[in-house]
């Protein structure tokens, strides 16, 4: 039995992603917005509501939200084709008890099985080494570096893929 479960962004999600926009630790690690208002914390959850295939980690025993994990189109810096990428965010309180596991294989699941995707890319900061490990674990492959420009500074970010076998 699953210990977490999937599902749609829903209007009451408004106070952990306000929880998640204030701590610097997912804007530096994951370029979660820095919210520093309700109002800031209502736009996003509007955001993520309004994605297709964006969805709260929920703890199947509480039914408390403790992640994000979404896939999205993705146009790579160098303007090359649209990617499919997942993207993903756990709460620290949760961190390297499995669980996050568990909410990519239900994605990545929907995305070979049921979009029928081929690849499924991840893009990652140089310095987040623990999603870097997580996703070489999870069987992602390390394919390029590039320096990016977000909030007048650059950033460097690897790319990873995951191929459908």
């Amino acid at each position: 039995m699953s210990r977490i479960y999937l599902r749609k962004i829903i209007p009451s999600d408004i106070k952990t992603l306000y929880k998640w926009g204030q701590d610097p630790l997912y804007h530096n690690t994951a370029c979660f917005e820095k919210m520093t208002s309700m109002a800031q914390a209502k736009v996003a959850t509007d955001c993520y509501m309004a994605r297709k295939y964006s969805y709260a980690i929920v703890l199947a025993e509480t039914k408390q939200m403790v992640g994000l994990i979404e896939l999205y189109n993705h146009v790579p810096f160098n303007g090359a084709q649209p990617i499919c990428e997942v993207g993903f965010l756990l709460q620290k309180d949760y961190w390297h008890q499995g669980l996050m596991k568990e909410a990519m294989d239900k994605i990545i699941n929907f995305a070979f099985n049921k979009l029928e995707l081929k690849q499924v890319w991840a893009v990652t900061f140089a310095d987040n080494s623990n999603a870097q490990s997580f996703l070489e674990k999870y069987g992602f492959e390390y394919v390029k570096t590039v320096d990016t420009f977000i909030e007048e500074i650059f950033r460097k970010e690897l790319y990873f893929v995951l191929t459908y076998r």
